[in-house]
């Protein structure tokens, strides 16, 4: 089972993915702008989407796969 977390408050730049069941924080990334709408599209693939830009972020991988850059 996996989640983002959000801090209430923030500008929902900072993403971290956590695995529920192991209580464990798996990945984390900082993103270059605000992210306004996320969504699991795959059991381990993240869509994001900014005011400019739509990336695709792996649970396996070290990237986020941007349609303009890939983010570390």
């Amino acid at each position: 089972v996996w989640d983002l977390a959000q801090l209430p408050g923030t500008t929902q730049d900072h993403l971290q993915i956590f695995n529920i069941e192991m209580k464990a924080k798996m990945k984390s990334h900082q993103m270059p702008e605000q992210v306004v709408f996320w969504k699991w599209i795959s059991p381990k693939m993240l869509g994001l989407v900014t005011q400019t830009s739509v990336y695709h972020w792996s649970i396996e991988a070290n990237v986020v796969a941007g349609s303009t850059a890939w983010l570390g």
